[in-house]
């Protein structure tokens, strides 16, 4: 097993590595070998501006060739780890061996803002009219001094520094506690720029504008910041006692594989924002290529044939390449959910479940999924601030009742210590929907919940339930108590970041007998097994805060949920039917939610 286990790992050091399609060396020999083979000095020229930065932040102290190591200091490694950016520039950075260091007991760690977070910072900056800016800060780590104790022995790309023994002085990459040291020195700069830490997401940080809240999103050396002049604190940052050196300074045009840019040619929707994968659809398609060897299947109108159902395929299971081209794909679907596009959610969701041990089917399905995407590229997350109309679906809905003979005063559990709602309002709808034995070997359910503010979609969840449900009714108050903690969930994120919620949240389903029943205090359960959820639901929508409820469980038909789409393998007319008002292109003349699921087909 030892010998297997080092057969694979020589295999995976010396493979070939390509990065957007084109091959990248793995160390600095290989790096001059393809400069030399290519006629050209991109290689070089990545690595000369990486050395070059090395010795202007002082990240090495010399202390002689040949020096002996000394007392209390470890020898490590470094090795130049060589990249291709999307836009075609050779990147190359100096990495330590951490690995081979002792680990530590450092608490602290670079922060990294969620998508979701992410999406709610542009969706706020679109609701209270701030500006976007984007940058990226060079040469993070060796802003910050290490506490380790290193030292190294300078290699071939060191030029005169080679074979001297060096001291490491900076925090440099690779080394185990790199990102806590930057991510100390980055918010000891912004607490002292009067910024605070959203105690949802530690990685989103605020400052108070009087009216309103300034919104800084950092993904480790990227930053996202949303303001009426953002400006200022892209000059503060560069400034003293900060110092830093951003690049990439402006509009965030592409932000984490994402497209972000205002419509210019719709009608009606000109102006609008949107978050779209299309950069990342194509190059996902082109490493597709790459990676099996073979153009994408026929184009297809839907992600995954509805009468499909992976569980029940018997075709041969794929060996360990395939096993490995399986992964690639399903991670590359993945990201592609994780940017917004929901179409793909249901079925990403259902073939990764088989990563473990893939079958011949299951790589086809895969395929099918990407000919989907190459049949419909562009989809786009608009973010729309309107609050929605939901006044035709509340007067289908029961009167509301008195629950304080059954439920007493139940009241929404607030922390004082958030920071006051300031700017404009937010309201918070959620579209459940669970597909009763989902799963025909297990039996198990799928539930899909699609969160939205006002009019825009914000996040998207797609699972199969951890508990076999004998019946309708079981699978949808599960998906319905699940529900519940995301409106919780919700609401307390918009309370830690500042934002007014526009009265009681809205959850959707279209199962008529769980909202009656959820919703009228003088209906019975009927099945004991479903007792937890089922008071649950009830027990929040009789809570109230600051005398208003919280939650608001109202019903619509099946056809118009598109929730749907994220239980079941839907035809891809019904996909895009029930998506076409958040990813694609569509005449819209009102708010509300129905009125824009019904509207026809439009090109």
């Amino acid at each position: 097993m030892r010998m297997l286990r080092q057969a694979y790992a020589s295999k995976k050091k010396n493979a070939t590595k390509c990065m957007f399609g084109v091959k990248t060396p793995r160390n600095y020999q290989e790096a001059l070998a393809f400069d030399k083979a290519n006629g050209n000095v991109f290689w070089e020229d990545a690595t000369k501006k990486e050395m070059d930065q090395i010795k202007a932040y002082n990240t090495l102290k010399d202390i002689g060739k040949g020096a002996k190591v000394p007392s209390g200091y470890q020898k490590v490694y470094v090795h130049l780890m060589c990249a291709n950016k999307f836009d075609m520039r050779r990147k190359a950075t100096l990495v330590l061996s951490g690995q081979l260091t002792p680990q530590s007991d450092d608490k602290a760690c670079s922060g990294i803002a969620s998508l979701e977070g992410v999406r709610t910072v542009l969706f706020l900056a679109e609701l209270n009219e701030l500006q976007l800016c984007a940058a990226d800060i060079a040469q993070a780590y060796l802003e910050a001094n290490t506490k380790e104790r290193l030292i190294i022995v300078g290699g071939p790309e060191f030029k005169e520094l080679s074979g001297h023994t060096l001291i490491l002085i900076k925090a440099l990459h690779g080394a185990r506690t790199s990102g806590n040291r930057f991510a100390e020195k980055l918010a000891d700069d912004l607490l002292h720029l009067g910024f605070f830490q959203c105690q949802h997401d530690p990685a989103i940080w605020m400052k108070d504008r009087g009216d309103h809240y300034e919104h800084l999103c950092t993904w480790v050396d990227d930053l996202l910041f949303a303001s009426k002049d953002p400006m200022w604190l892209m000059k503060a940052l560069q400034d003293k006692p900060c110092g830093y050196t951003l690049k990439g300074v402006g509009f965030p045009s592409y932000c984490l594989g994402a497209d972000i840019k205002r419509v210019d040619k719709d009608v009606v929707d000109k102006g609008v924002l949107t978050m779209e994968s299309t950069t990342y659809v194509k190059r996902s398609l082109e490493n597709y290529e790459r990676i099996v060897g073979l153009k994408p299947p026929k184009r297809v109108s839907q992600p995954m044939h509805p009468d499909y159902h992976p569980e029940l395929d018997t075709t041969d299971i794929v060996d360990s390449d395939g096993r490995q081209i399986y992964w690639s794909l399903i991670g590359m679907l993945q990201w592609a959910v994780t940017l917004g596009r929901l179409d793909i959610h249901h079925a990403t969701m259902c073939m990764s479940r088989f990563r473990a041990e893939p079958r011949q089917g299951h790589l086809q399905t895969v395929a099918k999924t990407f000919g989907y995407l190459d049949n419909c590229r562009s989809a786009s997350i608009k973010f729309r601030t309107g609050i929605p109309d939901c006044s035709e679906i509340e007067k289908e809905q029961p009167v509301e009742f008195d629950w304080s003979y059954i439920c007493g005063k139940v009241k929404e559990m607030t922390d004082p210590n958030l920071p006051k709602a300031k700017g404009k309002s937010v309201k918070a709808s959620f579209f459940i929907d669970a597909n009763l034995g989902h799963d025909k070997v297990t039996g198990r359910s799928c539930y899909g919940i699609i969160s939205m503010l006002n009019l825009t979609p914000i996040d998207s969840h797609c699972k199969l339930t951890n508990a076999v449900e004998t019946a309708t009714c079981g699978s949808e108050f599960t998906v319905a108590r699940i529900g519940v903690d995301k409106v919780l969930a919700e609401r307390y994120k918009l309370r830690a970041l500042g934002v007014p919620n526009d009265g009681p949240a809205c959850m959707f389903g279209d199962n008529k007998s769980v909202v009656l029943s959820s919703t009228i205090p003088s209906h019975a359960l009927n099945k004991r097994h479903n007792f937890l959820s089922y008071h649950r639901v009830r027990e929040y929508i009789a809570a109230a805060h600051n005398g208003q409820p919280i939650l608001k469980f109202l019903h619509i038909s099946g056809k118009d949920n598109p929730a749907d789409c994220n239980t079941k393998s839907l035809p891809g007319s019904e996909i895009y039917r029930h998506f076409k008002t958040w990813l694609h292109w569509v005449d819209r003349s009102s708010n509300s939610f129905l009125h824009s699921q019904s509207m026809g087909s439009d090109k």
